[in-house]
C-alpha cells in the first residue's frame, strides 16, 4: 500500500508597525500648507476620500484599529500576534498562500 503524501500548508505573513500618533481627524488645508502648496486641498480630498472624508464617524484609534482590522480580516489575514520589537509595537498577521 502506497503513502499518501500529505503536504503542509504554506502561509504568508503580513507585519503591520502599530503606531498611533493623534486622535485628530485629518485636515486637508492643514496638509496643503505642510507641503507649501504643491497640493491643493481640494486635490488632496479628490485624490485621498478615504483620508480627508467629512462622513468619518469617529478618528479614535480605537475605532481605526477597528476598520483597518476587519478590512484585512475581509482579506483572509489573521491576526495571531503583537509584540515590542525594539522600540516598535508590530501586529503580525497570516493567511494560508492561495496557490
Amino acid at each position: 500500500m502506497e503513502k499518501e503524501e500529505q503536504s503542509a500548508p504554506v502561509w504568508e505573513y503580513k507585519v503591520i508597525h502599530l503606531n498611533i500618533k493623534n486622535t485628530e481627524a485629518p485636515d486637508a488645508e492643514a496638509a496643503s500648507t505642510a507641503t507649501k502648496g504643491t497640493f491643493s486641498p481640494e486635490f488632496l480630498k479628490q485624490e485621498f476620500p478615504d483620508i480627508y472624508s467629512t462622513k468619518t464617524a469617529s478618528n479614535h484609534p480605537a475605532r481605526q484599529l477597528q476598520e483597518a482590522l476587519n478590512k484585512l480580516g475581509k482579506e483572509g489575514w489573521e491576526l495571531f500576534e503583537i509584540s515590542q520589537v525594539g522600540a516598535l509595537k508590530m501586529m503580525f498577521f497570516k493567511r494560508l498562500k492561495q496557490e
